[in-house]
């Protein structure tokens, strides 16, 4: 049979960057490899690399938006809402009409109020329990933020509870994260899939002098990550810089906070928008994972250690990952516990061979076996 899958999600993936469209894009490459499907995108923020779509008719077009907007108001959550685009409308519209996609995949769950415009089988590929992901942050914001953030939280585990009648088959990166799905939902979808986060193949064969280096590698200018630096340079880095002057941290990712350009010191230092995050963890002793607000598992983690780069993340950070080795990932909450982790793999040389070891069942082709399958069979 051939399969057409019209894909909808956030950002342009071509180039991927995090963990979020490095995600998506290895969910596009397995569908074409694994189904040999003819797959179509419409990203929300924007859209290259495809030819520009059919048009549509203005009433077509009103109805759409109209469905969209109803939907959305109906979630009730300002941080799902705020994806919605005219635009989209009109170009899910025309390429569903052209391609007539035997399956339909919405990255991320605050898509989904564009599920009022898709006809036929739908699969929904979670990256994170958003619901889960807003509580934590409340957890660790000051009260307006956590105010705002229990009042996503509840929206948010209001239409996770209901996902069943938005998805036919709905994805998830974890075993914690189906454990809290089963747990709340009240519509659930025919299927539920563990897919785990993975990892590309290019850290595996990359070389590098290592240094006494410490990175954390993350989008710079998202809310957790933002608070992870603070607490990282504020918290933990002061102990490391005290006992090994000659440390020295890179934050290196995109679209840096201005919060974040503000902890760069002597020993710290911002490195935006690299064409590739690679070289520099792979140079470095020790990444870092220190997230105070999390959900689903961190890509980042699995890049570091394809690289043979140990790491000391928190709880939170090292979410779905708790079973990887010691020798390859630290785990610790306490400021002064996670600065001894990073001397302490800053004073010995890591086997990058059996840090590698540990990333090896994570390749995408082996995590996302459950997700193409599931798009294959949901037709």
């Amino acid at each position: 049979m051939s399969h057409r899958v019209l894909l909808l999600t956030k950002t342009d993936f071509t180039d991927p960057r995090d963990g979020g469209t490095l995600r998506v894009a290895a969910v596009e490459s397995e569908l074409r490899r694994r189904l040999e499907a003819d797959v179509r995108w419409v990203c929300v923020e924007e859209r290259t690399g495809q030819a520009e779509v059919p048009s549509v008719g203005w009433l077509p077009q009103l109805i759409g938006n109209l469905r969209v907007l109803l939907a959305y108001l109906r979630i009730g959550s300002l941080s799902a809402a705020r994806w919605y685009r005219p635009r989209v409308v009109r170009e899910l519209l025309a390429l569903q009409a052209e391609l007539q996609p035997t399956v339909r995949v919405i990255e991320y769950s605050q898509l989904l109020g564009y599920r009022a415009l898709l006809k036929g089988p739908v699969v929904l590929d979670m990256h994170n329990v958003e619901s889960e992901l807003m509580a934590n942050y409340a957890s660790s914001s000051g009260r307006a933020k956590a105010w705002l953030a229990r009042y996503e939280a509840a929206r948010l585990r209001w239409l996770e509870r209901r996902l069943g009648k938005h998805a036919d088959v709905v994805g998830v990166v974890s075993e914690h994260d189906r454990h809290i799905l089963q747990q709340t939902m009240v519509a659930p979808p025919r299927r539920l899939v563990v897919a785990p986060n993975g990892v590309a193949d290019a850290g595996f064969g990359i070389e590098a002098e290592r240094g006494p280096e410490v990175v954390f590698v993350a989008h710079l200018g998202w809310a957790p990550n933002v608070d992870a630096a603070e607490w990282l340079c504020e918290k933990a880095w002061p102990e490391v810089v005290a006992r090994r002057p000659d440390a020295r941290l890179s934050l290196v990712g995109r679209s840096p906070a201005k919060r974040v350009l503000k902890l760069q010191a002597d020993t710290v230092r911002v490195v935006p928008d690299v064409p590739s995050v690679l070289p520099y963890v792979a140079g470095a002793a020790v990444a870092t994972a220190p997230l105070l607000a999390a959900g689903g598992t961190r890509l980042k983690i699995l890049e570091a250690l394809s690289c043979g780069t140990p790491v000391v993340a928190t709880t939170l950070g090292a979410l779905g990952l708790e079973h990887v080795d010691e020798a390859a990932l630290l785990v610790r909450d306490d400021p002064s516990a996670f600065a001894d982790a990073v001397l302490a793999l800053l004073a010995r040389a890591s086997d990058a061979e059996a840090v590698r070891r540990a990333a090896e069942p994570f390749r995408w082709a082996s995590t996302l076996d459950g997700l193409v399958a599931a798009c294959r069979d949901a037709v």
